[in-house]
């Protein structure tokens, strides 16, 4: 009995196109330079994923997954005394 001649692949000429720009779930430089100005106890606080999901609003979601939910005490008189 004779083997099965090997299938060719259907190798889709449009994938190497798409793999160059693949980032394998990395997050863009622009998630990175956001964090930097925004990843502070005050600014997290305000962060809202209600419009639009930004990586603010994710590290504090991440924060309150692990520590529950928190507020942020700006300065109040009584502190100050």
């Amino acid at each position: 009995m004779k083997p099965p001649s090997p299938r060719l692949l259907d190798w889709n000429l449009d994938w190497d196109a798409r793999a160059k720009d693949w980032r394998g779930g990395k997050p863009t430089i622009r998630n990175f330079l956001d964090l930097q100005r925004d990843a502070f106890l005050p600014t997290l606080e305000q962060a809202n994923g209600r419009e639009k999901v930004t990586a603010a609003f994710v590290q504090k979601d991440f924060l309150e997954a692990f520590f529950g939910p928190w507020s942020y005490v700006r300065d109040r008189p009584e502190m100050l005394q």
